[in-house]
């Protein structure tokens, strides 16, 4: 009989309120459509020790899957396993190590390569990141697949504990900016230009008050 391949999402990351994180979430009401795909609910411990995270990931992940089972890893970060598809959204402690902690930059620089040769499939939301991939971490190509970085990110169905200025009209045609106002993010040089944007296209800015 044929073996059937379980799909589990690993909620690493998940908890978080940046982009990377609501842009995960806002991608898993499509994967819980498929009946082969099933919602890890004791893993990716959320803690301030880096370390102790991974190795709570790379204990408890290769316990939990079967040998036929993949893990989808959502976040940027995930178990050192074969088992994996992992979604990259930048390079960004490896590229750019100024903008972390110092900690946090060399773990990234150490581990992340390692993670992401020993998986079996890399997800990234732009050509940019992928050229950047395979430029620093010499990656292959035909491992590495671009899907994007849209959502359908319903901004009124926000958690309960996050609130939003009443003057924002979300029925309108908008754009938004989630992320925190760190350097690396460049808000100045978007709040510049949209001027220019709003003139061809109509659409307002939207800069979520819980990155401040």
């Amino acid at each position: 009989s044929e073996v059937r391949r379980r799909i589990f999402v690993n909620p690493r990351g998940l908890r978080h309120a940046g982009g990377v994180a609501r842009w995960g979430k806002s991608v898993l009401p499509e994967l819980n459509k498929f009946r082969d795909v099933f919602q890890l609910k004791t893993l990716g411990i959320e803690s301030e020790n880096h370390i102790t995270t991974r190795i709570s990931e790379n204990i408890i992940v290769p316990l939990t899957l079967s040998k036929n089972d993949v893990l989808l890893s959502l976040c940027n970060w995930g178990p050192l396993i074969e088992r994996q598809s992992i979604v990259i959204h930048d390079i960004a402690p490896i590229v750019h190590p100024e903008f972390f902690s110092s900690k946090y930059a060399k773990f990234s620089k150490f581990v992340l390569p390692s993670i992401l040769k020993k998986s079996k499939q890399i997800l990234t939301v732009s050509e940019f990141t992928k050229s950047e991939i395979i430029r620093v971490l010499n990656i292959e190509p035909n491992k590495i697949s671009v899907v994007g970085a849209s959502s359908t990110l319903n901004i009124a169905a926000h958690d309960s504990t996050e609130t939003h200025s009443k003057s924002f009209n979300f029925e309108g045609r908008y754009m938004v900016f989630i992320g925190s106002h760190d350097p690396r993010k460049n808000l100045p040089f978007l709040l510049n230009i949209w001027n220019e944007i709003y003139i061809d296209t109509g659409l307002a800015l939207l800069v979520d008050r819980k990155s401040t």
